[in-house]
C-alpha cells in the first residue's frame, strides 16, 4: 500500500448489516443492504477548553460519534427490520410501524473500489443505530426511481472505536478479508497476543 497516494473511490458496494437482537443479546445473520447510491460520514464532536486568566490556552476536539447517511435501494425485509416494522396481531402479509416500533442497532459493512480497481477498501461501523424517522416519497411519472435515505449514528464499540477500515493489500490475515462482510465484529480485527 502506497501511503503517499490518494485512494479514489468510484464505487461502494457489497453492503451488509447484522442486526442486534435485544432478546438473545446476539447479532443475527448478515443481510445485504441493497443497492447503494451514496454513503457519507461526518464526525460529531465536542470541544474541551482550558482557560487561564480568562484566555484560552488549550483546546481539544474529541470525536463523540460518527453521523452516517445511506442513500440507495434497500430490500423491503431489511428496511422493515431496521425500522422495527411488525406484524404482531395483524393478518399475514400486513406490517405496521407505530409508537412501539424501535429502530434496531447493528453492524454495517461496505466495500469500496478505487478508480482503477487495483485496491479494495473494507469499511465497518460496529455499533450503528438509525437516527432518522421512517420516510418515503413516490412520484408518478418520475424518470428515476426514488432512493431511500437513512441517517445513522455510529457509536463506539467495546474497543472504543466508531469505524474500521482496511485496505486489501495491507491485510495479512485471510480471515479478515473473507469474514468482513458476513461476520464482522471486534474479535475479527482485534490483535490478540499469546
Amino acid at each position: 500500500m502506497e501511503l503517499d497516494k490518494s485512494y479514489d473511490v468510484v464505487r461502494i458496494t457489497n453492503g451488509f448489516i447484522r442486526l442486534y437482537d435485544e432478546a438473545t443479546k446476539t447479532y443475527g445473520t448478515a443481510k445485504s443492504t441493497g443497492c447503494l447510491g451514496s454513503l457519507s460520514t461526518e464526525s460529531e464532536t465536542r470541544t474541551v477548553v482550558k482557560r487561564c486568566e480568562g484566555e484560552v490556552v488549550e483546546e481539544v476536539t474529541i470525536i463523540t460519534a460518527l453521523l452516517v447517511t445511506f442513500t440507495g435501494h434497500m430490500p423491503i425485509g431489511v428496511l422493515r427490520d431496521v425500522y422495527g416494522f411488525s406484524n404482531d396481531g395483524l393478518k399475514p402479509g400486513v406490517y405496521a410501524i407505530g409508537n412501539k416500533s424501535k429502530p434496531k442497532k447493528g453492524i454495517y459493512t461496505w466495500q469500496a473500489e478505487d478508480l482503477y480497481d487495483e485496491q479494495k477498501k473494507f469499511m465497518a461501523y460496529p455499533n450503528m443505530r438509525i437516527t432518522s424517522g421512517y420516510a418515503f416519497s413516490h412520484e408518478n411519472g418520475a424518470e428515476e426511481i426514488a432512493e431511500v435515505t437513512i441517517s445513522f449514528k455510529a457509536m463506539k464499540d467495546e474497543l472504543g472505536n466508531f469505524y474500521y477500515e482496511a485496505y486489501e493489500k495491507e491485510l495479512t490475515d485471510e480471515s479478515v478479508k473473507t469474514g468482513w462482510a458476513q461476520t464482522f465484529d471486534q474479535s475479527l480485527v482485534e490483535l490478540v497476543t499469546p
